[in-house]
């Protein structure tokens, strides 16, 4: 389980990526704009940036922002 800032991190990312600031947990990432490429391409971006890992199918098996969150882990840990 992330640690607060890092969901903070993600919501604040997916905000941006999105051009939705007022972007929340509760927002659903495919309902926001989110789509399949996007994906792969936050996937890759988080992890280069900010060392955050965040498996694929977390986008689909619940793609709240917040629980998208919740499944990200630092690489390392």
């Amino acid at each position: 389980m992330p640690d607060r800032s890092d969901e903070q991190l993600v919501l604040e990312f997916l905000a941006d990526v999105l051009r939705d600031p007022d972007l929340t947990l509760d927002d659903d990432f495919f309902e926001a704009g989110g789509h399949s490429l996007m994906v792969i391409q936050v996937i890759a971006r988080l992890k280069e940036q900010h060392g955050l890992v965040i498996p694929a199918k977390a986008f689909i098996s619940d793609p709240r922002i917040g629980a998208i969150a919740q499944a990200a882990t630092r690489v390392g840990r």
